[in-house]
């Protein structure tokens, strides 16, 4: 398989975290040779406020609405669709996310576990509880969250290694239930390429802690699992700066199944 056409895991400036603007991304996909292209800014969520990490709700419409611009603007170019990446909250959210994606101008989201939520709607980073209670709670909001049927894949699902410090015994269970979860769901896992162009010669090694963790794909490839490549674009020189090759022969290596379409088909 060569480079893959498409990418539903580019952000936008709304979360604080990401530069640019909406159109660059596009411009910058295109000349990568994407033919589609996802916008999946992190879920904007009424009476949460998450400075740097989240746009705040008031965004929603404006992100909608410029997102559904460039759809429409470059349609003859390249295809563009519009969602969301979002967390799991047990049923605090639920409902939420149900009526996003009944919304005609919402296609996708993607399940990407980075925070829990508290009293009164606080976020907290799972590395705020002690080990290993930090892998085991994110181990259920995940596999909660994949079982819900809301979602189109999982990024990073390997994220919780690094957290953990060391992969043990119950890093490698978890890998199989996260594994097991999605063979059942007939959901596929991301290859993310965020965490290489930050630090390559960290992530290029058989033994990081790091995403793509080597061991878990390892795990991983025993199941029946689709497998995507995320661009998880922050900047549109993401999509000039990811290590396209080494994430091809990652997977070959370890024996994944690549989806060569993506999940969203026309």
């Amino acid at each position: 398989m060569g480079k893959p056409t498409y990418n539903l895991h580019s952000h936008t400036f709304r979360c604080g975290h990401a530069f640019g603007q909406d159109y660059e991304y596009v411009e910058a996909a295109m000349k990568a040779g994407y033919k589609q292209l996802g916008f999946s800014d992190h879920v904007m969520l009424p009476g949460v406020t998450q400075e740097g990490i989240r746009g705040n709700y008031h965004q929603l419409g404006e992100y909608l609405s410029s997102v559904g611009f460039l759809k429409e603007h470059y349609a003859d170019q390249i295809d563009i669709r519009i969602g969301f990446e979002a967390e799991w909250y047990g049923d605090r959210f639920a409902d939420y996310y149900r009526y996003l994606l009944s919304r005609p101008d919402v296609e996708y989201l993607i399940l990407g576990q980075h925070c829990f939520l508290g009293a009164e709607n606080r976020m907290f980073w799972y590395t705020t509880l002690e080990r290993p209670n930090r892998i085991d709670r994110y181990c259920d909001a995940l596999i909660e969250g994949m079982e819900s049927g809301l979602f189109t894949y999982v990024a990073h699902p390997d994220i919780y290694i690094r957290w953990n410090g060391a992969f043990d015994k119950r890093c490698e269970e978890i890998a199989h239930l996260i594994a097991k979860t999605a063979e059942k769901m007939h959901l596929p896992l991301e290859l993310n390429c965020a965490p290489s162009r930050a630090n390559p010669a960290y992530v290029f090694s058989e033994d990081t802690l790091s995403y793509p963790c080597p061991r878990f794909w390892d795990i991983v490839s025993q199941y029946k699992v689709d497998v995507v490549i995320g661009v998880d674009a922050h900047n549109p020189s993401d999509y000039e700066l990811t290590y396209y090759d080494y994430f091809l022969a990652f997977a070959k290596k370890h024996h994944l199944h690549l989806l060569k379409e993506s999940p969203l088909k026309k």
